[in-house]
């Protein structure tokens, strides 16, 4: 399978376990999964933003969606040769500004990401993804569904998996 295929596996598994969540108590883990330093492969980093808190609307249940899915990508060797994926994570809350903060997070703190996952809803995944064209990082959206995320000329990096509002 080609590159493309296996983004398009893990959207399936992220898109598939999007729910309206009840805000979590559990902590959750800033880097998934941990980085084994004596497998040899070179880690690469995508920064996943969610909503966990702020809004009544809650994109944590793609957490599990996005672990299963690195896990397999992670197992198969013949996936990424001589590299394994993992993210950090931070929370969006639904929040225009809030998204922005975490944005700016994830892109000034180590490690450094490859891709973006996120931002959790429409409202935070608009200015997130204005942004990430700057620093020409592709953006992955699984339950984003403004039609203004449509127009590819202000909006060049996203992918969305969600259909239209």
């Amino acid at each position: 399978m080609d590159l493309m295929c296996w983004l398009q596996l893990f959207l399936a598994f992220a898109a598939s376990s999007v729910t309206l969540a009840q805000e979590s108590q559990e902590p959750y883990h800033q880097i998934y999964p941990p980085v084994n330093d004596t497998d040899g492969r070179t880690p690469l980093y995508f920064a996943v933003v969610l909503s966990f808190g702020g809004s009544s609307y809650k994109s944590v249940g793609a957490l599990p969606g996005i672990q299963i899915a690195l896990d397999y990508i992670n197992s198969e060797p013949s996936i990424l040769p001589g590299y394994s994926l993992h993210y950090t994570l931070t929370d969006s809350q639904c929040d225009r500004s809030t998204a922005i903060r975490s944005y700016f997070t994830q892109i000034t703190n180590p490690p450094t990401k490859v891709g973006w996952v996120g931002s959790g809803c429409s409202p935070a995944t608009e200015p997130t993804a204005e942004l990430t064209q700057y620093h020409n990082i592709a953006q992955v959206s699984c339950v984003s569904s403004s039609p203004d995320l449509h127009n590819r000329q202000r909006f060049r990096y996203i992918l969305l998996s969600a259909t239209l509002n």
